[in-house]
């Protein structure tokens, strides 16, 4: 069993423990690597940002990418972050990065909000350019026939 597996697993059966329903993602298929639903009287890991004093609602959704590098980001792009994201709001889910890495006694937790930005794709120039149009706002408008 790889270290990516057994890291899922152990994180599967914390949460289990805090009270949240489990689903690990065999093979990664999406972009969670667990999907937690709590239950009635669950409660959020230690350490999770923002919720210290909070109970989750019952039936609240968390998904998880679970990471074991020895930094949190290093194998969690861009793409892989909008993907998680977009799912999260797809179905109303709140979307977290558990990292663990080697030796790491507790897991740490990421909200978006701490995740970092993603560089920002160049479109090309304007469409005008492919057009042979310098200025759209300067082009001549056909008369009104009238």
């Amino acid at each position: 069993m790889s270290r990516g597996i057994a890291r899922e697993r152990a994180l599967r059966d914390f949460l289990e423990l805090c009270g949240w329903i489990c689903v690990r993602v065999a093979g990664s298929l999406g972009p969670a690597d667990l999907v937690a639903i709590a239950k009635q009287g669950a409660v959020y890991p230690r350490r999770m940002p923002n919720t210290l004093g909070f109970s989750p609602a019952r039936g609240e959704i968390l998904l998880v990418q679970v990471k074991g590098t020895s930094r949190p980001f290093a194998n969690f792009g861009p793409d892989a972050r909008r993907q998680l994201l977009g799912m999260a709001n797809d179905i109303g889910a709140a979307a977290w990065l558990a990292h663990k890495p080697l030796g790491a006694r507790q897991w740490e937790w990421f909200p978006p909000t701490t995740w970092p930005a993603a560089p920002r794709k160049s479109l090309g120039p304007p469409a005008a350019a492919f057009c042979g149009v310098e200025n759209l706002s300067k082009t001549p408008h056909p008369p009104e026939s009238g």
